[in-house]
């Protein structure tokens, strides 16, 4: 039978045939242009097109009627909050391309294109006229989406938002016609709130305005250590200041949810700020004694670059903030302003309440939502005449783009008792994105989720993603249906149960549901598409997926506001296969699923293997139904036994020696005089040779401070007397190894205290130089991960150090189990370890990191069950993973690839990086083994101070975001020189293992293409000076002297030994920290008495003109024209290091951007100043 063209690949040829270029799923550059939007959506769409003029738009309409395919304009801005890429299958229109803007001097008119966003605009108004339009805040975002659907600025109080100043719209229609709708026309009206239901926006016409005063003043007011009753109060005295006749419009305040301060803006004439707010500073300090005032005056233009961005003044806009999500928003409106105790309900469910580790909270209320003006809700198609406050509740993602699959729930669920209290108390809310639906009390909540899904391949596209295979309800409600449905009675007996464990175990443990909430508990059911579950792994993609039931609950807490915990199903089983027939229509995507009775084990017109017309999901490209058969994953739950049984540990390590060749052994045993190992059987240290090495295990653990027995010089011989393991006091951790090695039957263990001589330098650093050898070599290692110290023992080896028994339930024929950690289902991303792990004390340690990342086979002892990771994948005690392993199994070439890899290295180094020392000059010994570890992975890769030569000059680029403080770290790091010697030196500055303090130490910025850097020269452990080559079979370095105006003035670019300053010939211990290199360097003054503590908006130069800011220490400063002629200024050096070309945004594509560091003198060196 031929294949039939799907409508995509149809609509793709169309396109190409109209000279549009475009991009489907198959693109190479479709991850580029999509993975904003992959955060929260999956972006699924036929195809992307890019027109570039109205010709191309109007050929673009009309393929997409030809092809019978919808339309979706897409700004450039953060569209994905209105789901800028409509419907699935339907046709997306980028309009980044239509960025004009024209200024009308005769009518004080700006008009801008459809694809512009707000900094370019405002910059391009201000330079032409000095004039200004109202705007959203941020210079990234789109400015007519944003326009069209109100927009609420911090102007919007005197000037109205930055619809009701639109007095035209020019619109493409479907049929690929233009109409222009201005002041007195409906569809102008229409347009005011909906115009993307009407056609594309191809321009927007708008007013401006000249400021009243040059100056504005931006102020902050801090409460002090207030607690949340203090805050509420003071809220509410926010919100009355607002609603009265001594808060002028100019005055624009926001409430920030996140640290309870006042931010503020005042438009009006700068003499009378502190008249005006002199009325709210003093009902704010009867509140609180600590309340203070802060308070700046700008430049216009300044106000506005500090409000929105430094992308006010770059030409694209800046950058997408990568990490927000976007989820909700709630107007509350002037005739039922917040009581007190509808604030302090709010903050103690948000605020208070939060306590994510994967995410960190962003929430606000903003007065300038509500337009406190004489504007009528019929003038627009979006009423907002009566707003009072706008509140967003929100949060950003620690991990770049990766959005937590639960997060929408989570912050929906921290709303919804706030929510909730308005609808009861007679409140008004508009605008309210993402609400929860009400809870499923008023029928069989159970008969309406499909658990004949749960672990099984079968789903139609999109069906688990709405609402009807979700149920809200009560703890209370579902005892009230338990009396006539047993799975509910299974259910409730599970909640209940987890609820007594949290209350006999964890105590004193406020922020977990107790028995004593069990009134008052709420949860949301679902079922949980492709959830992943991954192994412990940088650089093998060991994983399964599943499909499971997500148990989240909830409920109010005195102390917190709100408590949460999750429990997780899983499929028990095996069980039948599942069929099912789902009715698929254009009007119906989720689709409805039949599930068909016992016996029908069959699909209705067989699927022909070749037959590409109806596809797996059963649905053909004509929608014809097709019934499917679901096969069940290979995985499913089964108990977990309080104690470890040790048969299924032996069965995992069997699985991988006999079938895992990428888990094998085969280099020579590690050269190391004296080594010692822990003989299981004759309970003593044993000195072994490397011909006589025996397999042996290893163990991974947090010392903690507490003292425990070491091996030191005057204990080795009483060590190495048979039996004095048994006689002698050992911490619990280690005794619980030593039983885990006699019973996986491994006589021999490694452990660091025990076969390292403590108190003896030299052996210390060349045992810790060759950790990477002895992990790697261990045949298992042993990770007591749950453990704060050596006495906290592994849970499961001795009785009643385990607590949770897992419980069985069915419903409807289907068997579930629950899992005894729902964290192993948990969002992962390569650059952080999986949930399962991440919350373990042993998962914040630097030298555990490396311990982990070298051992060929790990049994990580969590405190509730063991996981086996290996380079294949992952095993749990909850789960049995039935593995095909022929099915399962991967060439070694494509999971350990021998080629160096960018993204690797960087998740490598940046999850390292964010892990914590005891003695902070430790980095560079706790990240040896990762370095040999790397340098034996890929054949010739080699690394200075933690940087790779392959890509030295992009991976120079690291920095930190300039919202966290970092500081130099002390110490020194001992260096073992070529002849022996041991030389003590500092740490480099240009490295990022220099610098310490802060949560995330490396966001690496030299990843643009072709990159352009200096020929860099260091000292090798011989200190001698030699070359760090450029890459090979990578993205190949070019010089930078290629680039610099004046780089044909040093084209020797090698450096030699004469041209070093003094003191590299003096100092062994500088010579090894010195990285030396031609480049191009400007000298600029700065006044110190003029210094910032908060990162000013031009940090980042976008030109090449005064003026601009730096950063020096801890402290900003501007670089002022003017100054630079002065005496008896500070001077800093600007270096350029790098260069690389622009990808974003389209115009600037190809052009390259100069990276330069700050740099101190410091006699004849230079050293990063920050």
């Amino acid at each position: 039978m031929g294949s039939k063209e799907s409508p995509a690949a149809s609509l793709h040829s169309s396109l190409n045939e109209a000279g549009i270029h475009n991009l489907v799923s198959s693109s190479p550059a479709w991850a580029d242009n999509t993975i904003q939007y992959q955060k929260r959506l999956k972006p699924d769409p036929a195809c992307i097109a890019f027109p570039e003029n109205k010709d191309q738009l109007s050929r673009c309409l009309k393929c997409a009627r030809e092809n019978s395919v919808k339309v979706s304009a897409l700004g450039p801005g953060h569209s994905f909050q209105g789901l800028g890429f409509g419907t699935p299958g339907n046709l997306v229109i980028n309009m980044e391309a239509f960025n004009s803007m024209h200024y009308d001097e005769d009518t004080e008119l700006l008009t801008y294109g459809g694809g512009t966003r707000v900094g370019p605009v405002a910059k391009y108004l201000w330079d032409t006229a000095g004039r200004h339009f109202p705007h959203v805040r941020g210079s990234n975002v789109g400015v007519t989406g944003s326009s069209i659907g109100c927009g609420y600025g911090t102007t919007s109080r005197f000037l109205g938002t930055p619809m009701d100043n639109i007095v035209a719209l020019e619109f493409m229609l479907y049929d690929g016609s233009v109409v222009v709708a201005d002041e007195g026309s409906e569809l102008l009206w229409a347009g005011k709130g909906a115009a993307a239901s009407f056609g594309i926006i191809l321009s927007v016409t708008t007013k401006t305005y000249k400021p009243k005063f040059e100056k504005a003043i931006t102020f902050n007011i801090s409460l002090g250590d207030v607690d949340v009753d203090k805050a509420a109060e003071a809220f509410i005295a926010v919100q009355n200041y607002g609603t009265s006749d001594e808060c002028l419009d100019e005055l624009a305040i926001r409430w920030s949810l996140v640290n309870w301060n006042i931010r503020g803006y005042f438009y009006g004439d700068p003499s009378t700020f502190d008249k005006t707010v002199q009325p709210l500073l003093k009902s704010l300090e009867d509140i609180s004694s600590e309340t203070k005032l802060e308070e700046k005056e700008l430049d216009f233009w300044d106000m506005e670059v500090y409000i929105s961005g430094e992308g006010m003044n770059r030409s694209d806009g800046g950058d997408l903030n990568p990490l927000c999500f976007y989820l909700q928003s709630i107007v509350i409106t002037n005739d039922h302003p917040l009581t007190v105790a509808q604030a302090r309900l709010l903050l103690n469910d948000t605020t208070v309440a939060f306590n994510r580790t994967d995410m960190t909270p962003m929430g606000y209320i903003d007065l300038w939502g509500g337009v406190n003006r004489s504007i009528s809700d019929k003038d627009t198609a979006h009423p907002h005449g009566n707003n009072l406050w706008l509140i967003r509740w929100d949060a950003n993602s620690i991990v770049k783009e990766i959005f937590p699959p639960d997060a929408v729930e989570y912050l929906r669920g921290q709303m919804l008792p706030f929510e909730k209290q308005l609808k009861e108390d007679g409140s008004i809310m508009s605008a309210l994105a993402h609400s929860p639906s009400d809870e499923t009390d008023a029928k069989h909540w159970c008969d309406t989720i499909d658990f004949e899904l749960v672990g099984t391949d079968c789903a139609p596209k999109w069906y688990l993603s709405f609402e009807k295979q979700t149920a809200k309800l009560t703890l209370k409600s579902l005892q009230n249906q338990a009396k006539d449905c047993e799975f509910c009675q299974q259910l409730a007996n599970l909640i209940l149960y987890r609820l007594e464990v949290n209350t006999n175990i964890h105590p004193s443990n406020d922020s977990l549901i107790k028995l004593e909430d069990a009134e008052n508990v709420s949860f949301t059911v679902a079922i949980k598409d492709h959830v992943s579950v991954n192994n412990w792994s940088f650089g093998f993609g060991g994983y399964s997926l599943r499909k499971v039931v997500t148990i989240w609950l909830a409920a109010p807490s005195e102390h917190w506001g709100s408590n949460h915990f999750d429990i997780v199903l899983q499929r028990a089983g095996p069980g039948g296969r599942v069929p099912v027939s789902v009715d698929y229509t254009d009007e119906l995507k989720n689709g409805d699923v039949e599930f068909l009775p016992p016996g029908s084990w069959r699909v209705d017109q067989p699927r022909d293997e070749e037959d590409e017309t109806i596809p797996k999901d059963g649905i053909s490209s004509e929608g014809i139904l097709k019934k499917v058969v679901g096969a069940l994953h290979p995985t499913f739950g089964r108990p977990r036994s309080l104690l470890i049984d040790f048969d299924i540990l032996r069965r995992w390590m069997s699985i991988c020696e006999e079938h895992h060749s990428i888990c094998q052994y085969d280099q020579e045993p590690v050269s190391i005089p004296r080594f010692r190992l822990i003989d299981i059987k004759k309970k003593c240290i044993a000195q072994v040779g490397a011909s006589e090495r025996p397999p042996f295990a290893t163990l991974s653990y947090v010392w903690g401070r507490k003292p425990f027995l070491r091996l030191v010089k005057a204990n080795v011989e009483e060590l190495e007397e048979e039996g004095c393991l048994e006689r002698l006091e050992l911490p619990p951790t280690i005794e619980d190894a030593i039983t885990v090695c006699e019973e996986l039957q491994i006589d021999y263990l490694w452990i660091d205290s025990l076969c390292i001589i403590q108190d003896d330098e030299a052996v210390m650093l060349e045992v810790v130089d060759k950790m990477d050898s002895i992990y790697r070599e261990g045949s298992l290692t042993i990770i007591a991960a749950s453990g704060a110290d050596a006495y906290s023992g592994i849970p499961g080896v001795r009785p009643e150090t385990r607590f949770l028994e897992p419980r069985a339930l069915e419903v409807r024929g289907v068997q579930l189990i629950d899992s005894v950690d729902d964290h192993q289902f948990r969002i992962y991303h390569d650059s952080k370890d999986p949930e399962w792990i991440s919350r373990a004390p042993w998962s914040r340690r630097a030298w555990t990191f490396q311990e982990a990342l070298v051992s060929r086979r790990s049994l990580f002892f969590t405190s509730e069950q063991v996981y086996w990771s290996c380079r294949e994948g992952l095993m749990s005690e909850d789960t049995t993973e039935y593995l095909d392993l022929e099915a399962f199994k991967k060439e070694e070439e494509d999971r350990m690839d021998s080629d160096y890899s960018l993204g690797e290295y960087e998740s490598i180094a940046v999850t390292f990086s964010t892990r914590s020392l005891t003695y902070e000059a430790d980095i560079g010994r706790a990240f040896q083994a990762t370095q040999n570890y790397l340098e034996k992975k890929w054949p010739g890769f080699k690394l200075s101070w933690g940087l790779p030569h392959t890509t030295f000059g992009p991976c120079l680029m690291w920095q930190w975001p300039f919202k966290e403080d970092r500081r130099l770290r002390k110490g020194t790091h001992a260096v073992r020189q070529q002849d022996g010697a041991i030389v003590k030196v500092p740490f480099p500055t240009w490295s990022w293992m220099a610098w310490t303090e802060g949560s995330r130490l490396m966001v690496f910025y030299g990843d643009e293409p072709s990159p352009h850097s200096p020929w860099f020269f260091v000292f090798d452990s011989a200190s001698e000076l030699v070359a760090i080559p450029y890459g090979e079979g990578y993205d190949r370095v070019s010089p930078l002297t290629k680039l610099l105006s004046n780089g044909t003035g040093f084209r020797r670019a090698a450096v030699t030994e004469d041209v070093l300053p003094p003191e590299l010939h003096i100092s062994p211990s500088l010579r090894h920290i010195a990285l030396s290199f031609y480049t191009e360097v400007a000298t600029v003054r700065y006044n110190p008495p003029e210094a910032m503590d908060y990162p000013p908006s031009d940090l980042q130069m976008k030109s090449y003109e005064y003026p601009f800011s730096i950063k020096v220490g801890q402290k900003f400063y501007r670089i002022l024209a003017q100054d630079q002629e002065k005496d008896g200024l500070e001077e800093i050096d600007l270096v350029a290091v790098f260069s690389g070309q622009m990808t974003k945004p389209l115009k600037f594509r190809e052009e390259y951007r100069l990276y330069c560091w700050p740099v101190v003198k410091k006699g004849g060196l230079r050293q990063h100043g920050s």
